[in-house]
């Protein structure tokens, strides 16, 4: 029988996937290559390494997944974020490139405030990616975060033992109920989400494959406006300082509807309205976290 190389492999995959609607098949290929041999493909090619039937058969089993609309995330059980790798299952959102501007907005905002007191929430967990950045670069900051999917709350607490964070607390549950018993908490505090904001009307137009993700996650009431209002009205009840991943068609609205209060907005790197920000105190916003947040 000759010998099948990872060359042959890679080019079988391909033509597997080819009838079929996955997105970019040579990266596809790739990521489950390099999960099955637990290797990069460089790696594997400069080593010459042979294929044998049980990975051939993993490979192809993987493959016949995304072939069917699962999305890789939870074909391969990981998710690439901030360079790192966590943990995913389905029933769980899948964290995304535009939520790495979340970290690095509430990074710079932590950062320029930060004390001892410090307390950050998350509302709605999902894989925990956000808490857990911010969480490993601010050791000495308390960080609790809410989510009202099981799986969500399983699937952090999984990548939280995985990145040996200690300062994160889990809660499972509804953070607009749940964030009462924590009013005693010190007043200085930081509340960072990325919300469902996807309107009804755009979730039917999502690719399949985006719909395999929870809907809970994505779909919110009002033009999907619904939970960035709770979120908003809390942070100015509360005097909580406010960052938010929103919809990049939903500013003005959020502004027509908050006219009387002073939102700030920044741009993801793909040119879209994609942060939102609310100060309790506008001293509390230097020129210098304004430029770095790139707040217009």
């Amino acid at each position: 029988m000759p010998i099948k190389s990872i060359q042959w492999l890679y080019r079988e995959a391909k033509k597997y996937l080819a009838d079929s609607s996955v997105d970019d098949i040579d990266l596809t290929v790739l990521f489950i290559i390099q999960h099955v041999f637990s290797s990069s493909y460089v790696e594997l090619v400069s080593h010459d390494v042979s294929v044998d039937c049980d990975q051939e058969r993993q490979v192809f089993a993987l493959l016949e997944a995304c072939k069917l609309g699962e999305p890789l995330a939870y074909v391969l059980g990981l998710a690439g974020f901030n360079g790192r790798e966590y943990a995913i299952q389905p029933g769980v959102l899948i964290p995304r490139p535009e939520t790495e501007g979340l970290v690095a907005s509430a990074r710079a905002v932590i950062g320029a405030i930060h004390s001892n007191d410090l307390v950050v929430f998350e509302c709605g967990l999902g894989s925990g990616v956000v808490s857990l950045e911010l969480a490993h670069i601010f050791s000495d900051v308390t960080f609790i975060g809410w989510d009202i999917s099981s799986d969500a709350v399983d699937t952090s607490r999984i990548n939280m033992q995985r990145m040996g964070v200690s300062n994160l607390m889990i809660e499972h549950g509804d953070f607009f109920s749940l964030s009462k018993a924590h009013d005693a908490l010190p007043s200085c505090r930081v509340l960072v989400s990325n919300p469902p904001y996807v309107s009804l009307g755009d979730y039917a137009h999502l690719d399949d494959h985006v719909r395999q993700e929870p809907m809970a996650a994505l779909v919110a009431p009002d033009n999907g406006l619904a939970i960035i209002f709770q979120l908003i009205n809390f942070a100015i009840h509360h005097g909580v300082i406010l960052i938010c991943e929103i919809g990049s068609d939903q500013r003005a609205l959020i502004l027509e509807a908050y006219s009387q209060v002073s939102l700030f907005f920044s741009k993801d790197l793909s040119g879209h309205d994609r942060y939102l920000f609310y100060f309790p105190n506008c001293d509390l916003i230097s020129q210098k976290l304004m430029d770095e947040l790139g707040i217009f």
